[in-house]
Formats: structure tokens, sequence, C-alpha cells
């Protein structure tokens, strides 16, 4: 295991020279008076050391050549697993689904027993760890003046290029993606994908893509900086391969840079990006049933905007912190490791990649530095598609 510790960038991505309108005025932070400063930096060293405790390999594999009884086989047969899928697509569970879980989840435990890993507890209930520092008490905020300088923001989330994508086929298949050659033609007029595409089961075509971000490039000149929250695949989820995911990551990262050259971009990783999509073990999790083949692309791919001393966090879970100017920072959470769609979290959920842990520590670092901090990801906290014990502790953590 590669070991890390806290690594917080101090250095400013967002040049006033190079940006034609006034930027908002630099806050002066407070020098405050804390006791605790030498507390904090030990918690920041043993940092390192709490991440090698999370990363050793799962306590076995799976029992090889071992076969599910004949009872097992036909109990899982009467289970109605198309509408299973279906809902837990859809978040709407009913009591088929909630029949299927906890007898296939019992049917497992009773046969397999402990061979799957180990699971923290049945429910999940994790808590992170505060470092001794006082809450500064709450200053009351000001509205800023009328005609104060602000930051022109471009963001951009959910464009799911789709390379496939082609007019004049049918936009009203069967299959959950649509407009594609292997869909056929259209059978009537009104059925037929658009040149510029469909309101119904498809995704963009690349030239949509091309014409919206340059018609922002021109219209919009003067970006300070642009968020980028993910989501860049098309929904064929049920035919991606990791090769193909990785090129649309590549050629969208080039034409982005390709449109808006010198403009710093923060991005965030989507729940798209994976293969098969919603997969993001843990950092536990090695070998070909790991992450890094996405991980590390990302991190040669963002590294085009982002500094290298955020490798490390990006390369572990995909997540990072970087000062744009001196008292302004942007923390890109990957928040995969909250998603209930993310089955590897049943192998232990327990804030994966310690993720939330170093996010304590970042923000306790901002504060001592008076920073203000703007938070990104793609799945909010509090969403019915997050995990109820990772928006708990996130909400703790921004509300301390």
């Amino acid at each position: 295991m590669q070991q890390y510790g806290v690594v917080t960038n101090m250095t400013a991505l967002l040049n006033p020279a190079n940006h034609s309108h006034k930027l908002p005025p630099v806050p002066t932070p407070q020098q405050m008076e804390l006791d605790t400063n030498k507390q904090f930096e030990l918690l920041k060293i043993n940092y390192s050391r709490l991440l090698s405790d999370i990363d050793g390999d799962l306590r076995e594999d799976l029992r090889s050549g071992r076969h599910l009884p004949r009872i097992v086989d036909k109990a899982l047969r009467l289970f109605d697993l198309k509408q299973v899928m279906e809902e837990v697509e859809t978040s709407v569970m009913s009591k088929v689904s909630c029949t299927a879980c906890k007898a296939g989840a019992g049917l497992l435990q009773h046969y397999i027993r402990d061979a799957c890993g180990d699971v923290y507890n049945p429910t999940h209930e994790w808590k992170v760890v505060f470092p001794p520092v006082q809450k500064p008490d709450v200053t009351p905020q000001k509205a800023p003046s009328p005609g104060a300088p602000t930051f022109k923001v471009l963001h951009l989330s959910d464009t799911h290029f789709d390379p496939y994508y082609q007019e004049g086929t049918n936009a009203d298949c069967k299959e959950p993606l649509c407009c594609r050659l292997t869909n056929g033609p259209a059978l009537s007029p009104h059925t037929a994908a658009g040149r510029w595409g469909d309101y119904r089961k498809c995704d963009t075509p690349k030239r949509t893509v091309d014409h919206m971000l340059q018609h922002i490039s021109s219209t919009h000149p003067d970006i300070d900086y642009i968020l980028w929250t993910g989501d860049l695949p098309p929904h064929d989820v049920w035919n991606q391969t990791r090769e193909e995911n990785l090129m649309v990551l590549k050629e969208t990262t080039a034409q982005m840079l390709q449109t808006f050259p010198g403009i710093p971009i923060f991005p965030a990783l989507g729940n798209h990006e994976s293969a098969p999509v919603n997969s993001f073990p843990p950092p536990f999790v090695k070998n070909d049933f790991g992450i890094s083949w996405l991980y590390d692309e990302l991190d040669a791919q963002w590294r085009q905007w982002l500094p290298t001393s955020v490798s490390h966090t990006v390369r572990r879970g995909a997540f990072y912190s970087v000062l744009v100017r001196p008292g302004f920072r942007i923390i890109s959470l990957n928040m995969n490791y909250c998603n209930n769609k993310n089955w590897w979290l049943l192998l232990n959920s327990t804030d994966p990649a310690k993720e939330l842990q170093w996010f304590i520590y970042e923000l306790q670092s901002a504060e001592f530095n008076g920073e203000k901090v703007h938070v990104i990801g793609h799945i909010p906290p509090g969403h019915s598609d997050c995990l109820k014990v990772w928006s708990r502790n996130y909400y703790k953590i921004i509300n301390r």
C-alpha cells in the first residue's frame, strides 16, 4: 500500500491577472489563538497510519470450487429478479424486493457463511472522529453590496455523451437506451432520432456537446473557472466496458481543454464513470476487482488542471482539495462512497477510503487559515441515493 499524509494544497490556482473583470477581494484571515495546533498536527501525522489499518486484503477469498446446493438454486429462481432490479434502479421498493433481499441474504449467510468477507455490523453504523478543537463563534454574514465584484463560474454535469448516437434511428425502442443503429430505423418520422438529440430514451450526440461548449465559450469568454461534476458516459450500462468508459473520459477531457484553454476546471466523479455502473470498490479491494484502472486515469486527465500535490488522494479515492485563491478553497468529494447503489459498500460502508476523516482535516486546516470552502460532488448528501449513515456523518462535519 502507498501511504500518504494530509498535504493541504497551498498554491493558488486562480490568477487575477488573467481575468478581464474585477474579482472579489481576498479575505483577510483572522489569527486564531488555539493551543490545539500541535495536537492537530499530530492527528494529521497519525492519519497516514490510520489508512494502513484498513488496507489489508479481505480475510479470505471466496472459497473456490464451492457451489450452492440445489435447494438454494431453486429458491433463488422463485424471486422475480427483473422486478427487483427495476425497483432497485428506481429506488421504489415493494414487498417482492424486500423479500428477495432478505431471503437471498439469509440463504447466502447460511450456506456460504463468512466467505464473502467481514461486515462491521448489520446496520453499518459508524461515526467519524473530530479533532479536539473548539468550534469558533458563528459571525453573521453580510450580503454583498450592489455592484460588488463577483466570480463567473460555469457548472457542467451529466453530459452523457453517446458516441453511437445516430440521427434517424428509432428513438422509441424497447431498450433502456435508444437512438442507435442497433435499435433499427424509425418506424415513423415521429419516432426518429433528431439531429441534435431526443427527449425520449436517448443520450447526447457529439455534435450537441460540441455546439453547447462552443456557444458557452464564445458567449462567456470571461469565465473564471468551471465546475465539472461527472456522469460522462452514456446509459447503456448493460453493455459498457472499462475501455469504452475511459475513451469517453479522455475524449471529453480533450474537448474541455480545447474549448476552454487556460481556464481552471475542477472536476468531480459521477456514478456512471465506472464499469459496471455504480461500482466503486473501497481501496482494500485490489487486483482485477479494484478501481485503480479508473482512478489512475482520472489522475492523469485531471492533472491537466490540478496540482500534482493532489495526485495521492485522486488515485486513492478520487477526491481532492485545492486552493483556488488565497482565502478560498474547493474540495471535491467522491460521492460514490455514499451511493446506495454501490453494492461494494455491503462489504463495509465505514467511511470508504477514509474520505470523510480526510474531509475533517481539510476543513480544520481551512478554518485555521481563514479560508472559505466550496464543496462539490455528484450525489447530494441527504438525497435518497446517499446512504443515511454517510449523510448523517457529513452533516455532523459541516455543522461542526
